[in-house]
């Protein structure tokens, strides 16, 4: 091989390493810098639930209003994903477990027809298309199964991911019995200010009736003792 013919093999082997090696770094810089989504990163959490156009699935229209009060738990999912047919075997087994927590199916995207067609008597519960997928757009979902928790339209909680591990259930179903028992963490919680204020009442009444029971109880004391001295 000629020198001047050696040389220019070598320059392209040099410039296809370099070509393949900065798409790979490109690639890389660009994953890492990419935005992480709102939903991923918990950032929608005391946010309003975005406004839907809800369809059920026989096409009829429903209001937007029904995801605006009470508790709620909104599983989002699609008719044709395995891990959300997992979701709706789990969620089969909690939906009746509590009755001031409702819980609603919403397809977030895809071709209504076609997935409400798909979505007919296949979950536990009769499944609403987002028309329009102003859900997923403005909250940047990107995949499903996921869970909302919502007080009065606003977001509290959320789940990523199917619920399929024991530990993942089993950690659910804790919260779906405790939660209105044990987060007092602020009045923008589950609980309410006014719900602080009934049960700081409630807490009082108690307190004072225990200790009129022992000034009685004392006051019983004192006088059997003067009797007794007597």
């Amino acid at each position: 091989m000629k020198p001047q013919t050696k040389a220019l093999a070598i320059g392209a082997i040099l410039i296809v390493v370099f070509g393949v090696s900065f798409f790979f770094f490109y690639k890389r810089v660009k994953n890492k810098n990419a935005p992480i989504p709102l939903f991923v990163a918990s950032k929608v959490i005391n946010q309003r639930l975005p406004k839907t156009n809800l369809v059920s699935s026989s096409g009829q229209s429903l209001d937007d209003e029904k995801l605006r009060h009470g508790k709620i738990v909104l599983a989002i999912m699609m008719p044709d994903c395995g891990p959300c047919d997992q979701e709706n075997e789990f969620l089969k087994t909690v939906i009746d477990s509590r009755k001031d927590v409702r819980f609603f199916y919403l397809i977030p995207f895809g071709n209504k027809n076609a997935v409400l067609k798909l979505a007919q008597s296949k979950y536990a519960l009769d499944p609403v298309y987002d028309n329009g997928s102003n859900v997923a757009r403005t909250l940047e979902i990107n995949q499903v199964p996921i869970k909302l928790f919502l007080e009065d339209g606003i977001i509290r909680r959320t789940w990523v991911d199917a619920t399929v591990t024991p530990e993942k259930q089993s950690e659910f179903k804790n919260w779906l019995r405790d939660f209105i028992a044990f987060r007092l963490d602020s009045g923008d919680g589950p609980f309410k200010a006014r719900d602080v204020k009934a049960i700081s009442s409630i807490l009082l009444s108690n307190l004072i009736m225990a200790t009129f029971r022992d000034y009685r109880s004392m006051r019983t004391w004192c006088c059997t003792l003067g009797k007794e001295k007597l």
